[in-house]
């Protein structure tokens, strides 16, 4: 073997591992709180270009949200909700007009109680 090559595919190696590390960080995270009749929806994401939250609640109340951008990763909306279960989507925009929906089990959808 030449020496150099070694190091080479060691530092190959290296850059592979940080950028598997990279795309794991940079990966989507969206939440929602709620409280004594407020509902606050974030997401995290570097690559979105706008977000929208869709809710429906149990007795037909429903609501969809823009969310604002608060920094180049942050995203944030916050409702007044009156108490009650509600089902909630987050649909996602990229450019290249990709788009995608996100819930707490990565299928679109999520629950939360409003107290």
């Amino acid at each position: 073997m030449i020496p150099g090559r070694i190091g080479q595919n060691r530092a190959m190696r290296k850059i592979a591992a940080g950028a598997i590390l990279l795309i794991i960080t940079s990966a989507l995270h969206a939440a929602v709180t709620a409280d004594s009749g407020r509902a606050v929806f974030t997401l995290t994401d570097t690559r979105a270009t706008g977000a929208v939250v869709h809710c429906q609640g149990d007795d037909g109340f429903s609501l969809a949200l823009a969310l604002e951008r608060e920094d180049k990763a942050l995203w944030r909306a916050e409702a007044e909700l009156p108490p009650g279960s509600y089902a909630y989507t987050l649909s996602v925009s990229y450019d290249g007009g990709e788009s995608w929906a996100e819930g707490p089990d990565r299928e679109g959808s999520g629950r939360f109680t409003v107290p």
